[in-house]
């Protein structure tokens, strides 16, 4: 299992990190997805490798950015 970590920027409220959690879910190999509002921290587990180029695109259309 690969699990990567990141913090994301944008998110104001649990719907921020509903909808962020949904959109990185939909992605192919997801397992689980954490978001921590008040850290902005997440973590995405797969079962094969994502790029983060590929966690970004999910986030496409929303105010949603990967910073680190």
């Amino acid at each position: 299992m690969e699990k990567i970590n990141f913090k994301l920027a944008g998110l104001t409220c649990d719907a921020c990190v509903k909808l962020a959690g949904n959109r990185l879910r939909k992605l192919p190999g997801v397992i689980d997805v954490k978001i921590d509002l008040a850290s902005g921290s997440a973590q995405v587990a797969s079962e094969i490798i994502i790029d983060r180029n590929d966690l970004q695109k999910s986030l496409e259309g929303t105010d949603y950015k990967i910073v680190n």
